[in-house]
């Protein structure tokens, strides 16, 4: 089973604050699937699971159908994305920019998610973990020791 890109477009507009709800949106539902198959690749470069994205008749689909903390960790990796390049390329004028926070306030807030989401799930799904490295020879018995006794 897949997910269609197109399913995540809502939650990518809360997070990059496009939600207008007359319907006057900054980012066309189109180029949002484009930003969100972009933070989906590089999602993977910084943690490949295994998903793969593709087109399905006439639109893009995740595959397999991934868990939602992976949804939200395409989307919030993709909000921060287009934040970064926002920052980066567009001219401001201090005078009359009224905002809570700065954009690279936001940005540490969209990266310290991200990093946080990829921490909870890379890592804690250790299921043996060795705690003793006194000597050379104490670790390599114990992994040989599971090996004979057929843990995995």
């Amino acid at each position: 089973m897949a997910l269609a890109i197109s399913t995540l477009i809502p939650f990518l507009r809360m997070a990059i604050d496009d939600n207008d709800p007359t319907g006057d949106y900054e980012n066309a539902d189109e180029r949002l699937a484009q930003y969100l198959r972009f933070g989906i690749y590089a999602s993977f470069s910084d943690w490949e699971q295994g998903y793969t994205v593709q087109l399905n008749e006439t639109e893009y689909e995740i595959s397999p159908d991934p868990p939602i903390w992976c949804q939200m960790l395409f989307v919030i990796k993709t909000a921060w994305m287009m934040r970064s390049f926002e920052q980066k390329y567009s001219y401001q004028i201090p005078a009359i920019k009224i905002t809570r926070t700065s954009k690279a306030e936001d940005l540490d807030g969209l990266q310290k998610i991200y990093d946080s989401i990829i921490q909870e799930r890379r890592y804690s799904c250790a299921g043996y973990s060795y705690n003793s490295f006194d000597d050379l020879f104490t670790r390599p018995n114990l992994i040989l020791t599971e090996i004979e006794e057929g843990y995995r």
